[in-house]
């Protein structure tokens, strides 16, 4: 039997030769195997004398979505990389110099290098319901093939830029408006379009689309020196303060394109090779490439082992009982997955607040044309309220104040009412099997823990409690996914004797072979044999905010550090915000009773410093009453001015907490180190217990739902980067100078 090939060719009557990608697999990726044979068929029309125009198209639903990741991860040194883009570019102008006319017949996506294979053709015909992209930025790379030099001919320069540094994609409609596409077609007659397309380049009715249009406009800003200035002075700054400098690959995109509006397209493609060769053995496109792979492995997950007999149940509605902020967003997120919500509460105000905000929602996505209005009024059609409980209900999502007799009493009015029906709880820290206590069926009780904004933030956590059934979690995760979520599942059965167990061997990367052995792992000093919450992120969160908590507070060893200055240390190590603003913005009451859950069974590295209760007792809770650690006071703010989002801290915070002076001695790394060490450590701790089941999830839980830095991979990636010997080292001066709650975890301790 002969072996499938990714690329074949049809001549058809009319003379254009149609070569079709075809991969093994479901998608079709750039690879060595798919290069040879494009090579190779695309050679073949060229020299064949009844061709008179070539079309590139796919059999299957998408274009072409990139090149293969994984073949990137085997390139060492960065010549090879550098050598691999040249010959890819290389290629690819033999196709924009082509004595015959090419088109590309783009149907659903084509990203990366397959939209610069696409750029590469004469013209694009895309499908109407197509788009195409360069997410190359997302995975800390550059397009290597000449794609954005040949978006910024086509589009323009601000169209590279915003395309190249945003790795976003682009729909049918606005890539024609901006010049990436000759014309739109319907996908059923896509290859017909573009062959005619072909054919009247042929007879020069129609014309290539390799040049932009000119006008006054671009001209000044693009053409002209002063114009180029500007423009790369704004764009420098603008993308210096989103990235922090931490993500190489912009900076190179920025350089590559200002050669090409400086000295032409040969000059830049001349230097992107080498540019695309650092930026591939850099460690920030290792971490986001480990991201790439760990997300991808994620979607095929179920949630549950493989050997499982269970199966998600059919869902295509859900009840969403609390109509505040979160069940909101919850029942909002589901109506986009085009599901029935039913959204109940106990008064008619609840109700109506939830109402707007949903209307709000729906709305947005109508402002932002990613749907209709006729779409809006089917959507809203979906949606019901009221205070009774649908019958016909399968999954009832709680989403109640998180208060422990409020969940368990939702909860025995479900199992009244609707028997048979899985119960979700949203919470961040209430234990699940407490929810679940005196149930009438606890295997029918699972955790779904949403990030607030619940439509914006991705990560939905799963959490399984002892007795929850593989069934509640797998179709606590089949819904998270239809809602368009990156799911991971947490927690796991346990018993009084056992303690928490292992599901699988730890992974080698840090630990031993030795351990590999399913059972109860040893405890680090200090660790507890009980903690309350079952949630990852509440953990990690948990230790990290402990600590920003005693670097404010100080102690024996160590005098206060200032507010903003711990802020700004670890804005600067790459989260999107401090650690006291988040709490601010998280609200200080509500970490005060998360805390109170941790530390259950007196875990000492969740225990405050003593001072900070004072700000409970002063009514302290953050932004939503105006009064936390910065001051959100109208007429305050670091310039003096109402506009600045950028407030000052309160000083009566350190009046309050008995602080007079602080230390200015200790170094920016140390401040970094002891939070982002504190996350780590309950992060492998959290591995060791069984909370989580994979360093994957933990990875992924951590950056897409607490803002750990994407281009650091997660907290198992960077105990991988640094070592797991220099995070015990460190852990262990810390122990030494601060006590108990830096004591390494047994996973880390292993894995020296």
């Amino acid at each position: 039997m002969l072996e499938k090939q990714p690329v074949t060719t049809t001549i058809r009557e009319d003379g254009v030769a149609v070569l079709t990608f075809d991969a093994a697999g479901s998608v079709n990726i750039i690879n060595p195997a798919f290069s040879e044979a494009f090579q190779r068929e695309f050679s073949n029309a060229l020299s064949d004398a009844n061709v008179h125009a070539i079309v590139f198209a796919s059999a299957k639903k998408d274009f072409i979505v990139g090149a293969d990741v994984a073949f990137l991860d085997a390139l060492v040194f960065a010549d090879d990389a550098a050598r691999l883009a040249k010959e890819l570019a290389t290629g690819l102008l033999a196709v924009a110099g082509s004595s015959k006319p090419v088109v590309a017949a783009v149907n659903g996506q084509a990203l990366g290098g397959g939209f610069e294979l696409a750029l590469a053709a004469h013209a694009i015909v895309l499908s109407d319901t197509g788009s195409v992209g360069l997410p190359e930025v997302k995975l800390g790379l550059l397009p290597g093939a000449n794609g954005l030099l040949r978006v910024a001919e086509r589009a323009g320069l601000a169209a590279a830029l915003d395309l190249g540094l945003s790795g976003r994609t682009v729909g049918a409609k606005a890539a024609k408006a901006l010049g990436l596409v000759a014309a739109l077609a319907p996908a059923s007659v896509l290859v017909d379009a573009a062959a005619t397309y072909a054919l009247g380049l042929v007879a020069k009715k129609v014309e290539s689309s390799h040049e932009f249009g000119r006008d006054i406009v671009r001209f000044a800003t693009e053409k002209t020196a002063l114009g180029r200035a500007l423009v790369f002075d704004k764009a420098r700054k603008a993308t210096a303060a989103k990235t922090g400098g931490h993500y190489p690959a912009t900076t190179r995109i920025l350089d590559l394109l200002a050669r090409w509006s400086r000295d032409g397209f040969e000059a830049a493609a001349a230097v992107e090779p080498a540019y695309f060769g650092e930026l591939v053995v850099s460690d920030a496109s290792k971490a986001l490439r480990s991201l790439f792979f760990a997300t991808t492995a994620l979607k095929k997950d179920p949630g549950i082992a493989a050997d499982s007999s269970a199966r998600a149940r059919p869902i295509s509605g859900v009840c969403v009982v609390g109509a505040g902020l979160m069940g909101a967003g919850i029942a909002a997120v589901s109506l986009d997955a085009g599901l029935a919500v039913r959204l109940v509460d106990r008064d008619d105000a609840g109700i109506g607040r939830g109402l707007a905000a949903i209307k709000k929602h729906v709305d947005q996505r109508v402002k932002r044309k990613r749907i209709s209005q006729e779409e809006r009024a089917a959507t809203l059609a979906k949606l019901s309220y009221g205070e009774a409980l649908p019958r016909t209900a399968t999954l009832v999502l709680e989403a109640v104040y998180e208060d422990l007799p409020l969940k368990q009493e939702v909860l025995r009015r479900v199992e009244r009412e609707l028997p048979n029906a899985i119960f979700a709880t949203n919470t961040s820290a209430i234990p699940i099997d407490a929810i679940a206590d005196g149930a009438l069926h606890p295997e029918n009780v699972v955790g779904m823990h949403y990030f607030s904004p619940v439509p914006k933030m991705p990560l939905l956590e799963v959490v399984r409690g002892a007795r929850t059934s593989d069934e509640a979690v797998a179709t606590a995760v089949s819904l998270g996914k239809k809602q368009g979520k990156t799911v991971i599942v947490v927690g796991r059965p346990s018993t009084p004797e056992t303690g928490p167990v292992r599901s699988r061997p730890p992974a080698n990367l840090l630990a031993a072979a030795s351990r590999e052995t399913a059972g109860p792992l040893p405890r680090g000093p200090g660790r507890s044999e009980a903690l309350g919450a079952s949630c990852y992120t509440t953990r990690v969160l948990g230790a990290y905010l402990n600590e920003a908590a005693w670097l404010l507070a100080g102690d024996a060893t160590s005098a206060p550090v200032a507010i903003d200055a711990i802020d700004r240390a670890l804005v600067q190590w790459g989260f999107p915000v401090g650690p006291f603003q988040l709490l601010d913005e998280v609200g200080i009451d509500v970490a005060a009773n998360v805390g109170e859950v941790l530390r259950h069974g007196n875990a000492p590295r969740f225990q405050p410093p003593p001072p900070l209760a004072r700000l409970l007792a002063d009514g302290r809770k953050g932004r939503k009453n105006g009064r936390g650690f910065y001051d959100y006071s109208e007429k305050k703010s670091l310039f003096g001015d109402r506009s600045s989002r950028q407030k000052l801290v309160d000083p009566s915070v350190y009046e309050l907490l008995g602080i007079a002076t602080f230390d200015t001695r200790i170094p920016r790394e140390e401040l970094q180190m002891r939070c982002a060490l504190a996350f780590v450590n309950e992060a492998v701790a959290c591995l060791d217990e069984g909370i989580l089941h994979a360093e994957r999830d933990g990875d992924i839980g951590a950056i897409f739902g607490l803002g750990f830095p994407a281009f650091r991979g997660g907290p198992f990636h960077y105990v991988r980067f640094l070592g797991a010997a220099e995070i015990v080292a460190r852990l262990r001066g810390f122990e030494q100078r601060f006590g108990p709650r830096f004591a390494p975890s047994a996973g880390l301790l292993a894995g020296c």
